[in-house]
Protein backbone atom coordinates (compact mmCIF):
# COMPACT_ATOMS: atom_id res chain seq x y z
CA UNK A 1 0.00 0.00 0.00
CA UNK A 2 1.23 3.31 -0.91
CA UNK A 3 1.90 5.97 2.00
CA UNK A 4 -1.33 8.73 2.14
CA UNK A 5 -3.79 5.73 0.86
CA UNK A 6 -6.88 4.48 3.14
CA UNK A 7 -7.35 0.97 3.35
CA UNK A 8 -10.19 -0.05 5.98
CA UNK A 9 -9.19 -2.38 8.79
CA UNK A 10 -9.83 -5.98 7.80
CA UNK A 11 -13.13 -6.15 10.50
CA UNK A 12 -14.73 -3.76 8.19
CA UNK A 13 -14.54 -6.45 5.85
CA UNK A 14 -15.64 -9.43 7.39
CA UNK A 15 -18.19 -11.34 5.05
CA UNK A 16 -17.54 -9.04 1.95
CA UNK A 17 -15.30 -9.72 -0.46
CA UNK A 18 -11.26 -8.95 0.55
CA UNK A 19 -10.88 -7.41 -2.93
CA UNK A 20 -13.42 -4.84 -2.97
CA UNK A 21 -12.18 -1.35 -1.42
CA UNK A 22 -14.39 0.63 0.93
CA UNK A 23 -15.69 2.79 -1.74
CA UNK A 24 -16.68 0.24 -4.25
CA UNK A 25 -18.84 -1.64 -1.54
CA UNK A 26 -20.67 1.61 -0.79
CA UNK A 27 -21.22 2.17 -4.50
CA UNK A 28 -23.19 -1.19 -5.18
CA UNK A 29 -25.29 -0.31 -2.30
CA UNK A 30 -26.03 3.06 -3.98
CA UNK A 31 -26.09 2.15 -7.56
CA UNK A 32 -28.46 -0.19 -8.46
CA UNK A 33 -27.93 -2.56 -11.49
CA UNK A 34 -29.60 -1.83 -14.81
CA UNK A 35 -32.89 -3.92 -14.93
CA UNK A 36 -35.52 -4.78 -17.79
CA UNK A 37 -38.81 -3.90 -15.88
CA UNK A 38 -41.67 -4.45 -18.76
CA UNK A 39 -42.64 -7.90 -19.24
CA UNK A 40 -40.53 -10.07 -21.04
CA UNK A 41 -43.02 -9.96 -24.24
CA UNK A 42 -42.34 -6.31 -24.65
CA UNK A 43 -38.47 -7.04 -24.70
CA UNK A 44 -39.64 -10.19 -27.38
CA UNK A 45 -41.10 -7.50 -29.47
CA UNK A 46 -38.21 -5.10 -29.69
CA UNK A 47 -40.70 -2.22 -30.96
CA UNK A 48 -42.20 -0.45 -28.04
CA UNK A 49 -44.38 1.26 -30.60
CA UNK A 50 -46.01 1.39 -33.44
CA UNK A 51 -44.44 5.13 -34.23
CA UNK A 52 -40.87 3.40 -33.48
CA UNK A 53 -41.25 0.21 -35.97
CA UNK A 54 -42.87 3.18 -38.30
CA UNK A 55 -39.84 5.33 -38.30
CA UNK A 56 -37.26 1.95 -38.42
CA UNK A 57 -39.16 1.10 -41.47
CA UNK A 58 -38.85 4.62 -42.95
CA UNK A 59 -35.31 4.69 -42.25
CA UNK A 60 -34.84 0.59 -43.55
CA UNK A 61 -36.08 1.71 -46.75
CA UNK A 62 -34.06 5.00 -46.73
CA UNK A 63 -30.76 2.74 -46.17
CA UNK A 64 -31.80 0.36 -48.73
CA UNK A 65 -32.39 3.02 -51.30
CA UNK A 66 -28.64 4.19 -50.37
CA UNK A 67 -27.04 0.84 -50.74
CA UNK A 68 -28.41 -0.51 -53.67
CA UNK A 69 -27.71 3.57 -55.45
CA UNK A 70 -24.03 3.41 -54.36
CA UNK A 71 -23.89 -0.17 -55.60
CA UNK A 72 -25.45 0.57 -58.75
CA UNK A 73 -23.69 4.17 -59.43
CA UNK A 74 -20.30 2.37 -58.38
CA UNK A 75 -20.89 -0.24 -61.09
CA UNK A 76 -20.49 -2.45 -58.63
CA UNK A 77 -22.76 -5.63 -59.63
CA UNK A 78 -26.16 -6.37 -57.05
CA UNK A 79 -25.49 -10.52 -57.06
CA UNK A 80 -26.45 -10.48 -53.11
CA UNK A 81 -29.56 -8.99 -52.87
CA UNK A 82 -30.34 -11.22 -49.78
CA UNK A 83 -27.54 -10.22 -48.00
CA UNK A 84 -27.39 -6.43 -48.65
CA UNK A 85 -31.19 -6.80 -47.31
CA UNK A 86 -29.70 -8.84 -44.01
CA UNK A 87 -27.02 -6.56 -43.37
CA UNK A 88 -29.00 -3.27 -43.26
CA UNK A 89 -31.86 -4.47 -41.56
CA UNK A 90 -28.80 -5.68 -39.08
CA UNK A 91 -27.51 -2.65 -38.80
CA UNK A 92 -30.86 -0.44 -38.14
CA UNK A 93 -32.12 -2.67 -35.83
CA UNK A 94 -29.34 -2.02 -33.62
CA UNK A 95 -30.44 1.29 -32.76
CA UNK A 96 -34.49 0.07 -32.08
CA UNK A 97 -32.29 -2.15 -29.44
CA UNK A 98 -30.22 -0.35 -27.96
CA UNK A 99 -33.22 2.16 -26.80
CA UNK A 100 -34.99 -0.44 -24.77
CA UNK A 101 -36.65 0.46 -21.57
CA UNK A 102 -34.70 -0.01 -18.92
CA UNK A 103 -34.27 1.45 -14.94
CA UNK A 104 -32.14 1.49 -12.50
CA UNK A 105 -32.25 3.22 -8.67
CA UNK A 106 -30.23 5.30 -6.56
CA UNK A 107 -30.33 5.58 -2.72
CA UNK A 108 -31.43 8.96 -1.85
CA UNK A 109 -28.53 9.03 0.73
CA UNK A 110 -26.70 10.98 -2.01
CA UNK A 111 -28.38 14.43 -2.25
CA UNK A 112 -26.83 15.56 -5.16
CA UNK A 113 -27.71 13.01 -7.44
CA UNK A 114 -30.67 14.28 -9.08
CA UNK A 115 -28.89 17.47 -10.17
CA UNK A 116 -25.67 15.10 -11.42
CA UNK A 117 -28.11 13.36 -13.53
CA UNK A 118 -29.40 16.62 -14.67
CA UNK A 119 -26.07 17.66 -15.77
CA UNK A 120 -25.23 14.98 -17.30
CA UNK A 121 -28.02 14.40 -19.22
CA UNK A 122 -28.23 18.18 -20.55
CA UNK A 123 -24.41 17.33 -21.93
CA UNK A 124 -26.20 13.78 -23.81
CA UNK A 125 -28.32 17.04 -25.39
CA UNK A 126 -31.46 16.07 -23.83
CA UNK A 127 -33.67 19.17 -22.31
CA UNK A 128 -36.49 18.93 -19.20
CA UNK A 129 -40.13 18.43 -20.64
CA UNK A 130 -41.86 18.21 -18.09
CA UNK A 131 -42.39 17.86 -14.08
CA UNK A 132 -44.90 16.03 -12.20
CA UNK A 133 -44.99 15.54 -8.57
CA UNK A 134 -41.95 13.71 -7.83
CA UNK A 135 -40.71 13.00 -11.55
CA UNK A 136 -38.94 15.20 -14.32
CA UNK A 137 -39.06 13.80 -18.33
CA UNK A 138 -36.53 14.44 -20.16
CA UNK A 139 -36.34 14.35 -24.29
CA UNK A 140 -33.85 14.30 -26.71
CA UNK A 141 -33.01 18.21 -28.53
CA UNK A 142 -33.93 16.74 -31.69
CA UNK A 143 -36.91 17.57 -34.21
CA UNK A 144 -39.54 15.24 -33.68
CA UNK A 145 -38.88 13.28 -36.98
CA UNK A 146 -35.51 12.30 -35.86
CA UNK A 147 -36.48 11.48 -31.74
CA UNK A 148 -38.58 8.17 -30.66
CA UNK A 149 -40.36 8.86 -27.35
CA UNK A 150 -39.04 5.86 -26.40
CA UNK A 151 -35.58 7.45 -26.11
CA UNK A 152 -37.24 9.63 -22.92
CA UNK A 153 -36.09 9.74 -19.73
CA UNK A 154 -37.81 10.20 -16.78
CA UNK A 155 -36.09 10.52 -12.94
CA UNK A 156 -38.46 9.71 -10.26
CA UNK A 157 -38.12 9.98 -6.62
CA UNK A 158 -39.63 7.74 -4.52
CA UNK A 159 -38.99 7.67 -0.48
CA UNK A 160 -35.68 6.86 0.03
CA UNK A 161 -34.74 6.37 -3.66
CA UNK A 162 -34.17 7.76 -7.10
CA UNK A 163 -35.81 6.09 -9.77
CA UNK A 164 -33.91 6.43 -13.11
CA UNK A 165 -36.11 5.17 -16.13
CA UNK A 166 -34.84 5.51 -19.94
CA UNK A 167 -33.35 3.88 -23.25
CA UNK A 168 -31.07 1.43 -22.04
CA UNK A 169 -28.08 3.17 -24.13
CA UNK A 170 -28.25 6.20 -22.34
CA UNK A 171 -28.87 5.07 -18.93
CA UNK A 172 -25.84 2.91 -19.08
CA UNK A 173 -23.72 5.97 -20.05
CA UNK A 174 -25.56 7.88 -16.53
CA UNK A 175 -25.12 4.71 -14.56
CA UNK A 176 -21.38 4.27 -14.65
CA UNK A 177 -21.29 8.08 -14.70
CA UNK A 178 -22.12 7.85 -11.45
CA UNK A 179 -20.78 4.92 -10.51
CA UNK A 180 -17.37 6.31 -11.21
CA UNK A 181 -18.95 10.12 -9.56
CA UNK A 182 -19.12 7.89 -6.33
CA UNK A 183 -16.18 6.00 -6.17
CA UNK A 184 -13.88 9.08 -6.23
CA UNK A 185 -11.33 9.43 -3.56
Amino acid sequence: MRSGQWSPPPSCLRGRDPKMNSMQIQSRLIVSPIKYHRPVWRYALLFQSWSQFESWLITYALACITVFGFLGISGQPIKAVNLVLVAVATGTLVSVALALPVQFTVEAQQSNTINVLENQLQNMHYRELARYDSTIFYQQKLPRFLRWDESAVSIQRDGNQTIITGPQFILTILRSNLVRLHNRP
